[in-house]
């Protein structure tokens, strides 16, 4: 019995002691935790214009012209591009982010045209599209078009949504640092619209409204003109909530102000004269072309990190200093009817209606012309008269339409 009642205790111990076994290995098991899923948040775009190369007319909200990079040393043509439908290139170039470049036609189409010159997509208004677009931030474009309406597209091409207004859009629209996208119409109204295609507010002028201009204290400056006779126009200095601080009169028509590094506002007017106004809307002095503009001076100019400003006319390039007296002109024999734009190095590069493309240094030296195209002999009015502007890229390839082509001009 004892030796029977030992076998049974042994017997009990080793039960015990595999459950005991069978239950630390049961703690000691762990179970590997299920990772917590998060979301990366999207990249935050700040509001206002692209951080692009060229993003809207005249390069930024001042139109100064002006570029970071430099243009090409000896020119090389890289390629050009026909539009599809054969229509002219109405519209001055801009350049997205992603170096994207946007232009307008006679027949009422944005084409977007990659860096190596091939169509991306096309938009059709219906409509002439006259005025460069502009980018936000968000690579929206914007537009104007003569079928009433502003246009925010998207840069896959699709419609995000129109704006109606009551007659033609020919003012290139501005981007405020804030998003707010501003334009004019034939109809006398200047609009500020959210980046959602709201009213954010709208001022009523005395005549049609061309590009505006932004200064460096958020001020917006717009020119109108009127057809009374003999003709007059004005520039309005708006702040940003659309109330009125002042306007100038000019017996004379006017294009799109370009605004100084030291906040001076440039006009120039078709009878030949170039108006400097104060930040507070007094005259700081006006050119007259007496000494030696002979002719049209070009409404369109840009400004030189030296505050020089240079123009176009009916056959030369004007460099006229910022205290209002004359620097030098560099003769073409041809009339110059879009705006100069300058390279990092102080080269302004001007598209002439000879079918040429000028470079010309600082201190008036020739540093070279390229041929692109055949002389072109205005006929009919200002818009005949008038060709679209050329833009500097990133890389310093130079972007210039003429006829139904762009141009991409680089270095060799």
């Amino acid at each position: 019995m004892r030796i029977f009642s030992a076998y049974v205790l042994i017997g009990l111990l080793l039960v015990g002691l595999l459950a005991l076994g069978i239950s630390c290995s049961t703690s000691q098991t762990t179970t590997t935790p299920t990772p917590t899923q998060t979301s990366t948040p999207a990249p935050t775009v700040s509001p206002g214009p692209a951080k692009s190369a060229w993003p809207m007319f005249g390069h930024d909200a001042q139109h100064t012209g002006k570029s970071p990079s430099s243009g090409p040393a000896e020119p090389q043509m890289k390629w050009s591009f026909t539009t599809v439908s054969l229509s002219p290139i109405t519209s001055s170039p801009v350049i997205g982010t992603d170096g994207t470049i946007y232009v307008g036609t006679l027949n009422g189409r944005l084409c977007a045209i990659d860096a190596l010159g091939k169509l991306k997509w096309e938009y059709a208004t219906g409509y002439a599209i006259y005025a460069a677009p502009a980018i936000a931030a968000d690579d929206t474009i914007y537009l104007g078009s003569w079928n009433n309406k502003f246009y925010a597209i998207s840069n896959k091409g699709s419609l995000k949504w129109t704006y109606n207004t009551t007659s033609t859009v020919e003012s290139s629209p501005v981007i405020g640092v804030d998003g707010t996208i501003y334009f004019g119409s034939h109809d006398g109204t200047f609009y500020a619209l959210n980046p959602d295609g709201t009213v954010k507010w709208r001022y009523n002028t005395d005549g049609i409204c061309v590009t505006p201009a932004i200064g460096g204290n958020g001020t917006i400056y717009v020119g109108t003109n009127n057809s009374t006779s003999p003709p007059e126009a004005k520039l309005y200095a708006l702040s940003h909530d659309g109330t009125l601080q002042w306007t100038y009169t000019i017996e004379s028509h006017i294009e799109l102000p370009t605004i100084g590094s030291d906040g001076i506002i440039y006009v120039a007017s078709s009878d030949s004269k170039l108006y400097a106004i104060n930040p507070n809307g007094s005259l700081k002095w006006v050119y007259d072309g007496a000494d030696p503009i002979k002719g049209y001076i070009g409404y369109l100019m840009a400004i030189g990190s030296d505050s020089t400003i240079y123009m176009g006319s009916t056959s030369s390039l004007y460099a006229i200093s910022s205290n209002g007296s004359f620097k030098w002109n560099y003769p073409i024999g041809y009339a110059i009817a879009s705006s100069p734009v300058i390279g990092a190095d102080g080269t302004i590069y001007v598209a002439a209606q000879d079918g040429k493309l000028y470079a010309i240094s600082p201190d008036n030296q020739l540093k070279w012309t390229y041929t692109v195209g055949t002389p072109i002999s205005p006929s009919g009015g200002s818009q005949a008269f008038q060709t679209p502007s050329p833009a500097i890229g990133a890389d310093g390839t130079i972007y210039l339409s003429l006829g139904i082509k762009l141009f991409a001009i680089g270095s060799k």
